[in-house]
């Protein structure tokens, strides 16, 4: 269903940019809705179903936020929220309020932006995985981060909260300093050491759509050229600048390897080993780029995330190449 919530975000940002999608999204929405009252359902899924109906006519948001503080009220609050959700719910109550001007939504907004800037930023500027204090709680993925530098810079502009930027800059900047040389987006990290524990999987989708379409808004809202500069560079790392030399993506059939991969059991037996080292404090992010291979599936969000980083906004990307070309004179050329 997050994969569903996910690619209809992207869809209808294609479709009002003016693209012939050629898929029934208010069917879509539907089936999607019918789905809403499962027990699989979680906070984080919420603020996606949220998030699309704002996209749309946003005629269910009083539902969804009552089922939204219903969810929230029958567990442990905010504690059981990983970050990763927690980017989802205040996009989504941003949007709702928006779309509706619920006070209901604002309210959330405020109480969640409050416990992120409070309870999940680490002194290395990283999220947090959770609030909750646990074993993986020091340990994020690169979802969390990135999810969040969007969600904060989207409650920056609609608070008018200079606060959040500053906390959205401070992952960021965390975020660039750990990325690779070739543009890859490490997958885990030490929220606590501020380090990359295990940089794989590298994702596509991190690269051509939830790095750019948070970097992107960074950019614009900091008038720093430096996050766009890093959202170039990470997309063209599909384009076989990467540790493989592999041409992940198949324009002529539409498909994007999902990711470069540790082959098994190397997979299991190197995230191990790195956590554990971290852990302890010694140097992480071992055996750097061995024992790889092609992850040669290819997952619907994946696409949709990069209707939705890119939908619109040809004219606009294409002058921040151009900016950015003077220090990165190999970012590649982006179209929708």
């Amino acid at each position: 269903m997050r994969y569903t919530l996910i690619t209809l975000l992207g869809l209808i940002r294609a479709s009002n940019a003016g693209f012939n999608v050629g898929l029934d999204i208010d069917g879509i929405w539907t089936a999607a809705l019918s789905k809403l009252d499962s027990s699989h359902t979680t906070p984080g899924d919420i603020g996606l179903y949220l998030w699309v109906d704002s996209e749309l006519t946003g005629e269910n948001t009083s539902g969804l936020l009552q089922k939204l503080e219903g969810t929230m009220s029958s567990s442990r609050g905010w504690s059981d929220c990983v970050g990763m959700e927690v980017g989802w719910i205040i996009v989504g109550t941003i949007s709702a309020a928006r779309r509706r001007g619920s006070i209901a939504a604002v309210t959330i907004l405020n109480d969640l932006v409050q416990s992120v800037c409070s309870q999940y930023v680490s002194n290395s500027g990283l999220l947090f995985h959770s609030r909750t204090l646990n074993s993986r709680r020091r340990f994020p993925n690169f979802a969390t981060e990135i999810y969040n530098v969007y969600a904060l810079c989207s409650a920056a502009q609609f608070l008018e909260d200079e606060r959040l930027l500053t906390v959205a800059r401070q992952i960021a900047d965390r975020l660039l300093a750990l990325q690779l040389p070739c543009g890859g987006w490490p997958w885990l990290y030490d929220a606590e050491r501020g380090s990359v524990v295990e940089r794989y999987e590298i994702y596509s989708v991190h690269q051509d759509g939830m790095a750019p379409m948070a970097l992107l808004k960074l950019s614009e809202l900091s008038g720093e050229i430096k996050y766009a500069q890093a959202a170039f560079k990470g997309v063209d790392w599909l384009y076989s600048s990467n540790e493989l030399n592999y041409n992940m993506v198949d324009e002529k059939d539409g498909f994007i390897c999902r990711s470069i991969r540790r082959r098994k059991p190397f997979n299991i037996l190197l995230n191990g080993a790195n956590t554990s080292l971290s852990i302890l404090n010694f140097q992480s992010d071992v055996a750097n780029g061995q024992f790889l291979e092609i992850n040669s599936t290819c997952r619907p969000y994946c696409l949709g995330w990069i209707l939705f980083a890119w939908a619109g906004k040809e004219h606009g990307s294409a002058a921040s190449r151009t900016e950015s070309m003077e220090v990165y004179p190999d970012a590649p050329d982006i179209v929708p």
